[in-house]
């Protein structure tokens, strides 16, 4: 298993890369957690466009109507004629200035494949402007001068990106029960929709890919890692060392659990914690921080 304290999808597969000690001309592909509907041959697709071309990395995109550009959760993709990426972007690109209808939108999907090599040298380069601002990884090798060759591939697309697309998974997969992956992390309200949906419908099977204890392992790791300082979100930590602080930290964790199976396991484990240091030894956290 990789560690917990990683940031992104991306340093965790260099981690895998590392134990399972690939060459660095190895290709590796990552399907992100909130693809769950990714057929086998988009998968193949992104390896032969690997073999076929010597960029360090490639993805997938498929045509996306006009009409749904324009949603900043679908994330778009303008290419050149070499087939390589020129941008990704949030926003509707490319735009159509003149109302023309003649503007062709791609929907970038949750896919990527990498050289090993690559992939270990892409988890050390700085984080970049476009990066930041856009909230999209990919952004980084563009900015850093690394092409990204993408294929578009059919497909209508199943990522989860809002409640609404957590719905609409869970009707789709009903018959055959819901499988809910580490996607789910940093995203509480995917338990609090399909809990709706199987109210209606009736139970159907809920498996998943991760323990619940897991889960909130990586989420406490989330907290810290994306926090110069807890105090900056948790202001009211501070008030008392112990016991205001323990209640503050636990009502907070306990609330993005409510409702998930699994929540009483890990309410069972946080009882037995005594302070918010007792709390980050149970996620497996040395934060080197003083509460």
């Amino acid at each position: 298993m990789t560690r917990v304290d990683h940031r992104c999808g991306t340093d965790r597969l260099a981690e895998a890369a590392e134990i399972l000690r690939l060459a660095d001309d190895d290709v590796v592909v990552n399907v992100q957690g909130d693809e769950p509907d990714m057929p086998a041959d988009c998968i193949d697709r992104l390896i032969e466009l690997m073999l076929q071309s010597d960029t360090p990395m490639a993805t997938l995109a498929t045509p996306l109507p006009a009409d749904a550009a324009g949603d900043p959760n679908r994330v778009k993709v303008v290419l050149a004629k070499t087939g390589n990426a020129l941008y990704f972007s949030r926003s509707k690109i490319p735009f159509d200035r003149d109302n023309t209808g003649q503007a062709n939108h791609l929907l970038h999907l949750g896919i990527y494949a990498y050289r090993v090599g690559f992939l270990k040298q892409f988890t050390k380069l700085a984080p970049t402007p476009a990066e930041e601002s856009e909230k999209l990884e990919q952004l980084r090798a563009l900015e850093h001068g690394f092409a990204i060759r993408v294929a578009v591939v059919e497909y209508a697309g199943g990522g989860i990106d809002t409640p609404e697309d957590a719905v609409r998974s869970a009707a789709a997969t009903r018959p055959a029960g819901l499988m809910i992956g580490r996607a789910a992390i940093g995203k509480p309200w995917i338990f609090r929709e399909v809990r709706e949906v199987r109210k209606e419908s009736g139970p159907s099977p809920l498996t998943f890919n991760f323990s619940p204890l897991t889960l909130f392992r990586e989420h406490v790791m989330r907290i810290v890692s994306h926090n110069a300082s807890l105090t900056l979100k948790y202001p009211e930590l501070v008030a008392d060392p112990e016991k205001p602080a323990l209640r503050a930290f636990t009502s907070h964790l306990f609330r993005y659990f409510a409702g998930m199976p699994g929540a009483n396991q890990i309410r069972r484990e946080m009882n037995s914690c005594r302070s918010v240091g007792d709390i980050f030894k149970l996620a497996g956290i040395a934060t080197g921080k003083e509460i």
